[in-house]
């Protein structure tokens, strides 16, 4: 019994090792993860601690490269609209002292920032999540006026909108081109000034030449009468050139009327072919657009000539002929891609179209083609295109140039509809007065003028005449010859008062007075103003004699129409 007790002993004995095995195995296992922790922990740590490091680094360097950026960059918080970053570049172009100034204010509420494109164009990078270009010249609330071309980013982070503003300074380049400018202006001006000089030096060289011819006392009456004629001859050429010096300013005085383009070129063909020297065809004459505009004929006419003589000289030996149209445009702005040289009206337009199949115009010179007595020829050839824009811009219309190397142009005249259509009546013709002896007061501050009107009202007309030498003296002079004066023949444009103001002043002396204006030109002098100023009529320097009596005859009583 004893025996088999003691072979039961060993299994407990057996199992209590198996157990302290298992233990210690566990303990070993145990002892090795805390040491795989220990070193998973320690590198953890120390990745940890080079992610910091290099996105210290990182964001070091980003803040170091926007800080020295050439470009302004500025971040707004898109809800409250306040900048909460903005590099030194932003400061230097707003002419901020220093980056503090920048931060704070809502930017949508700056009154500066309205109205120049720049909160449109954040608006609408918030709204459409896309970025946004546009350029503007801004008076900044430092006091810069700066140019600047500007990108608008827009952002989440944090679940909240903000708004990148990356901004460059464009204020010397457009210095640049506005020196650009400056000096094709520049250019021009002396290129008109030399073509003016030649032209007009033409001209008096041949009235020096028979005034002195006939002052010599050489020349038989037929010989003196021909003298004479050849200055009369060159006055009226030389009036010619004036005008069309107004009519390239734009402030050439217009005698507009509705008028049927359609009509008026269908009746000039014929001349038209003949000064271009080739057939000029006007297309689609059947199913032309029937609007009428407001404008001057013969201005037009000249316009119409001289997009026609232009056209054939490009051409040269090619005999293809010129092509004219007319048509009516809801859009002017979707005309195919060229230079406008003037800006369309707004609104729907008439287009006079002159085309070619010449030479075309290279880009460099579509620029300077406008320009008074530019030509590609050896010397300048006067004052066609540009006198055609001047007219243009004196009857409110745009001037569209495309061209094309090789294969041709086509110049374009986009007129304003006639808003209204009011029947031309004829103007009665005057008869010839016999003249009592009326007062004339002569007001102009060129002495040889007022002397050479005077002679001519007492020599021919048999009037009495008073004269001052500018607008305020002609006050004066009314104020003591009141009940004297009938008539007051009146210089536009002088010292002190000009002839609308003196008027007035006279006007409040006697109302009933009649007064004639006389110019070369006023930009604001047309039909409106002078009517404005209580004027009858005006007279357009230089004029003749004939002209003279007209006004007269009408200032009399006689209709004569403007």
């Amino acid at each position: 019994m004893s025996n088999r007790s003691h072979d039961q002993n060993p299994e407990p004995e057996a199992s209590a090792e198996r157990e302290v095995i298992l233990l210690r195995r566990r303990l070993e296992r145990t002892r090795l993860a805390m040491r795989l922790l220990e070193e998973a922990k320690d590198r953890y740590d120390s990745l940890y601690f080079q992610a910091i490091t290099h996105l210290s680094e990182s964001l070091e360097l980003n803040e170091k490269m926007v800080s020295v950026a050439p470009l302004g960059v500025a971040v707004f918080v898109a809800a409250t609209g306040k900048c909460i970053m903005a590099n030194a570049a932003m400061a230097r172009i707003l002419g901020a002292e220093n980056l503090s100034r920048i931060y704070g204010g809502d930017f949508r509420k700056m009154p500066n920032l309205q109205g120049i494109g720049l909160m449109e164009a954040a608006e609408r990078a918030l709204v459409l999540g896309k970025e946004q270009r546009v350029e503007v010249n801004l008076l900044t609330s430092f006091g810069r006026r700066v140019w600047m071309d500007c990108v608008m980013a827009p952002f989440v982070t944090h679940s909240e909108k903000h708004l990148m503003a990356l901004v460059n300074d464009t204020t010397e380049r457009h210095a640049a081109e506005e020196a650009r400018r400056h000096a094709q202006k520049m250019e021009s001006l002396a290129l008109m000034a030399g073509g003016i000089a030649h032209d007009f030096n033409n001209l008096f060289q041949v009235i020096l030449a028979n005034l002195e011819r006939a002052q010599s006392g050489r020349l038989q009456a037929d010989q003196e009468a021909k003298a004479f004629e050849r200055m009369l001859d060159c006055l009226n050429q030389a009036q010619t050139l004036s005008g069309r010096l107004l009519e390239y300013s734009g402030k050439g005085f217009r005698n507009a009327r509705p008028l049927d383009l359609n009509q008026l070129l269908a009746e000039d063909l014929d001349r038209l072919s003949s000064l271009a020297g080739r057939k000029v065809i006007l297309e689609d004459a059947a199913g032309a657009c029937p609007q009428m505009l407001q404008g001057d004929p013969e201005q037009l006419r000249q316009v119409v000539g001289n997009l026609i003589l232009n056209a054939a000289e490009a051409m040269g030996q090619n005999q293809s002929p010129v092509l004219v149209g007319v048509s009516c445009l809801e859009n002017p702005l979707e005309l195919p891609s060229g230079l406008w040289a003037v800006p369309p009206p707004e609104g729907p337009c008439l287009c006079l179209a002159v085309s070619d199949r010449g030479c075309g115009i290279p880009v460099d010179q579509l620029l300077s083609i406008c320009d008074p007595f530019f030509t590609t020829k050896e010397m300048g050839r006067g004052l066609g295109l540009s006198a055609a824009l001047g007219i243009l811009r004196g009857h409110g219309a745009g001037f569209h140039i495309q061209s094309e190397p090789g294969a041709g142009s086509t110049f374009r005249a986009l007129f304003p509809l006639a808003s209204a259509m009011v029947p031309e009546h004829s103007a009665p013709t005057p008869s010839a007065a016999s003249y009592p002896a009326h007062t004339i007061l002569v007001v102009d501050d060129d002495p040889s003028v007022r002397t050479t009107s005077r002679e001519i009202l007492e020599e021919f007309f048999g009037y009495r005449v008073l004269e001052a030498v500018d607008g305020m003296d002609a006050v004066e002079v009314f104020r003591n010859h009141a009940d004297q004066i009938q008539i007051i023949l009146m210089d536009a444009s002088m010292p002190r008062m000009n002839g609308g103001e003196s008027l007035d002043a006279i006007k409040a002396i006697r109302s009933d007075v009649k007064a004639i204006l006389c110019s070369g030109y006023s930009e604001s002098m047309n039909r409106e103003t002078f009517q404005a100023h209580g004027f009858l009529t005006y007279l357009k320097k230089p004029y003749r004699i004939k002209d003279l009596q007209q006004a007269l005859d009408f200032a009399l009583g006689l209709p004569l129409g403007l």
